[in-house]
């Protein structure tokens, strides 16, 4: 089989050379080296030997992958429940609450409500929809692999999914959904008279340039960008504090309101109540 590889065959014989040994550590043909002068273990030998070991109880990236698989989720690189079980165990107690900001496939939310933390998952990828939120439900089914043997699983409890409620991300959508040059001039008023833009944005000049031939003649993707640059980063989604606004009447309604304020009141209670203890 030939293909790219990140080192040349005459710099593989110079390490060999130097007594430079491979290891093929997985089905999946993953090479790893060890140099023999090196002065001090390798990063990731020292995890893998030392603190990711069976002697703990704690798995590996692959049989995370195999876990993950047997549920039908595909996802890169997936972290093992009993590793984020390791450190959960370690450092919280019973109905401490766990957050993890780059959710990705779920494995804390998971290894979370198996334990019996309460926690949040944040993630800004689509895919939260059919990774995170999919594993969840069968988190509550009573799914039996990663952790629930250990913990002895049987299911059950709840979670809420909800999303940050879209301001300017909404026109964000609506820009990259233009097919032409037509399509972002209609929607260029639109823009301006609803969404927030970057305060140096000058609305005439602009307004100006969108009908220049020297714009209309750019790639559509550059012409997007450009227009996308006016938007202001600040107001991509609806603050708590400004839910209320008649301009954000078409962003929420009453139930996404009463959600909002029911959520964050128990935040609010919870940490009054720790902070009494």
């Amino acid at each position: 089989m030939i293909g790219e590889f990140v080192w040349s065959q005459e710099t593989v014989n110079e390490e060999l050379n130097k007594g430079t040994y491979f290891l093929v550590k997985s089905n999946k043909f993953s090479i790893r080296f060890q140099r023999l002068e090196a002065t001090s273990m390798a990063p990731e030998k020292y995890i893998d030997d030392i603190y990711l070991s069976k002697a703990i109880g704690v798995g590996t990236n692959e049989d995370a992958t195999t876990h993950l698989k047997k549920m039908g989720i595909d996802f890169s690189n997936p972290k093992p429940e009993t590793l984020i079980s390791f450190f959960i165990k370690a450092i919280t107690t019973p109905k401490d609450i766990v957050l993890d900001f780059f959710s990705g496939s779920g494995t804390t939310a998971a290894v979370a409500h198996k334990m019996n933390r309460q926690y949040i998952g944040i993630e800004q990828m689509d895919y939260i929809e059919t990774l995170a939120v999919e594993r969840m439900k069968k988190v509550i089914d009573g799914e039996q692999g990663g952790i629930s043997k250990a913990v002895n699983w049987q299911g059950g409890g709840e979670f809420v999914y909800a999303e940050l409620a879209p301001f300017n991300e909404t026109a964000k959508q609506q820009i990259l959904a233009c097919e032409n040059s037509d399509d972002i001039k209609t929607l260029f008023n639109e823009l301006c008279e609803r969404y927030f833009l970057k305060y140096n944005v000058s609305v005439n000049e602009f307004s100006q340039i969108i009908n220049e031939p020297e714009f209309q003649s750019l790639p559509l993707d550059e012409q997007k960008q450009m227009v996308l640059e006016m938007l202001d980063l600040n107001q991509m989604y609806v603050s708590l504090s400004e839910m209320n606004d008649e301009q954000f009447a078409s962003c929420l309604n009453d139930d996404d309101k009463a959600l909002s304020r029911a959520f964050y009141q128990s935040v609010k209670n919870q940490a009054e109540k720790k902070d009494g203890e």
